[in-house]
């Protein structure tokens, strides 16, 4: 395996001189552990489904109990070249020194961006957050700009009979007007779903959309699927998915999904202008 040092230089040099295959291609393929909060979860199913590639090797582990083994048999050495924290907690000061680097999804007004200025690269998922960090005093070659994708083979709409089969097997009436979104309670720290946003809007829409239906999708939201019922709109939920392709299922039965976080991996809205968008006055305006 290489060392961090060698290979901190070879990639140094490589972007120097900006031919990366060339200065690389001795030290290659490079060992990247992906550090999750759970591999049981979003980003842990999104970590182990990155397919080897010639130049790089994936392994993906979760931060708790790497930290409980370290914690147990003492600082370790991983045999890799680059930790890629994808979520979780810092671990690098218990282990070998290795190069890091560090996604970050969004800011939120408690986020601690120091961090991310101890890593060797930051990756962002939006050109906003990119820009953020280089004002911040960040240099722009250690900020990478990697967009969320969305598989347009597997997420695509339904045919009329595929949505009635869906919908049959989910207990939904064909004819209703289905509204939903897909995510866990354990998200909503500070409130960032804004789920008051979202049963006040529900409302008002149930007045002119009288087979209104939610899909809740994930696990945690027993007791707003209890509410929802409680204010006489029909609500089937369903347990946390992470089969790509039974989501895309549940996505198929819903006519709109929507979305009232205060804070979106692409952007950030200030309190006033979040105010403005999840307003209930303006959610024909969202769902057009």
């Amino acid at each position: 395996m290489l060392k961090p040092t060698s290979t901190r230089r070879a990639c140094k040099e490589a972007l120097q001189t900006g031919n990366m295959e060339s200065n690389l291609q001795d030290f290659l393929p490079l060992k990247v552990l992906l550090i999750v909060d759970s591999t049981y979860g979003v980003i842990g199913n999104f970590a182990k489904q990155i397919p080897p590639k010639e130049v790089i090797n994936f392994s993906a582990c979760s931060a708790f109990p790497l930290k409980q083994a370290i914690k147990r048999l003492g600082p370790l050495t991983l045999p890799f070249d680059v930790l890629h924290y994808l979520a979780g907690k810092p671990i690098e000061q218990y282990v070998q020194s290795l190069l890091t680097v560090t996604t970050l999804h969004h800011i939120k007004s408690k986020t601690n961006t120091t961090k991310f200025f101890k890593r060797d690269a930051v990756m962002t998922v939006s050109e906003q957050w990119r820009k953020h960090h280089i004002d911040m005093g960040l240099a722009p070659e250690q900020v990478l700009l990697v967009p969320f994708g969305v598989g347009i083979l597997q997420f695509i709409p339904p045919t009329d009979d595929e949505r009635e089969k869906i919908r049959t097997a989910l207990h939904i009436p064909n004819g209703a007007f289905v509204v939903g979104f897909s995510g866990k309670s354990t998200s909503d720290r500070d409130n960032r779903k804004d789920l008051h946003c979202f049963i006040q809007g529900l409302k008002q829409l149930r007045q002119s959309l009288p087979t209104l239906t939610t899909l809740l999708i994930g696990p945690g939201w027993r007791k707003l699927g209890k509410l929802l019922i409680q204010g006489g709109i029909p609500c089937i939920q369903s347990s946390y998915h992470l089969n790509h392709q039974e989501i895309a299922q549940y996505y198929r039965a819903m006519d709109v999904y929507w979305v009232t976080s205060k804070i979106k991996e692409g952007r950030f809205l200030s309190w006033k202008r979040r105010h403005q968008v999840c307003h209930a006055s303006q959610l024909p305006l969202v769902l057009h």
